[in-house]
């Protein structure tokens, strides 16, 4: 055998043998290549996905600037309702920003001039609730037969109600007139006096007894003009509004019973049921 062949073979075993040693490296190489391309994969799609999510929140911004512009738009309308100086003439200044900062900064000024615009037209509702409302009762006051001749309003019906004290709702038997303390308290029916003094959550209180079983009660007094077993005559003074007893303010709680059942007093103040 010549050298050249011997040569030859020792080359081609030598190359065989390194060709063994590195097939597990190169598998391991191959292995780590398609783990990198999966990376480079899953990255991609993660970024596809937070671009589209950029997007997603871009457009959310925009959507909300139009409502908030619109809302402010609304506002303007209920500003000039309530006789409040549109933007620009003692209103909110003009805002500039760009994306969810000028959304945060535009909403920040809608609210600040909601609360200003509620409260504008909270002061005009009442001025003209007051207007209508003290026409109304000085009106109904002036009538013969009504507990007060000063203006008063009805803080609380006839029936259930949400109990001004708490625990959920109770049967308010009467209706509560609110009026300035001191107010005189008048008979609304001749009769005669069953009771006058402290009666319970009603405080000083004015109990009538009347024909056909009725009576009615004027509780919440603060001081007492008659006493048990008087003879009233209807408009007489039985005492003046005040709040003793069971009560949140000055008023009267007025009460109409016949024959011991509660009755609702205001169709019977306004005349539609008659007094037998």
């Amino acid at each position: 055998m010549s050298r050249a062949l011997v040569f030859l073979l020792g080359a081609a075993v030598g190359g065989g043998l390194a060709l063994l040693l590195l097939l597990p490296r190169l598998s391991a190489l191959g292995k780590e290549v398609a783990g990198l391309r999966g990376e480079v994969e899953r990255l991609s799609f993660q970024l596809e996905a937070q671009r589209a999510e950029n997007k997603a929140l871009l457009e959310e911004a925009r959507r909300a600037k139009e409502e908030v512009l619109r809302l402010k738009e609304l506002l303007e309308k209920l500003k000039e309702k309530a006789g409040l100086p549109p933007e620009g003439q003692g209103g909110g200044q003009g805002l500039h920003a760009s994306g969810w900062t000028e959304v945060h900064a535009l909403a920040l000024d809608l609210t600040l001039q909601a609360y200003e615009v509620e409260a504008a037209l909270l002061r005009a509702r009442e001025a003209r609730a007051r207007e209508g409302w003290l026409a109304e009762r000085i009106a109904l006051a002036a009538r013969p037969g009504w507990p007060l001749a000063v203006p008063f309003r009805v803080s609380s019906p006839f029936g259930y109600r949400a109990s001004p004290f708490g625990g959920g709702l109770e049967f308010h038997e009467g209706l509560d007139l609110a009026a300035p303390p001191g107010s005189p308290v008048l008979a609304v029916k001749e009769g005669v006096v069953e009771a006058a003094g402290p009666l319970g959550v009603y405080g000083l209180a004015v109990l009538l007894a009347h024909p056909d079983g009725y009576r009615t009660l004027y509780g919440h007094l603060e001081a007492l003009a008659v006493r048990p077993g008087e003879r009233v005559a209807r408009g007489q003074v039985l005492g003046y509004v005040g709040s003793t007893g069971r009560s949140t303010g000055y008023h009267l709680h007025f009460g109409l019973y016949r024959d011991g059942v509660a009755l609702d007093p205001w169709p019977y103040l306004l005349g539609g049921e008659a007094w037998r």
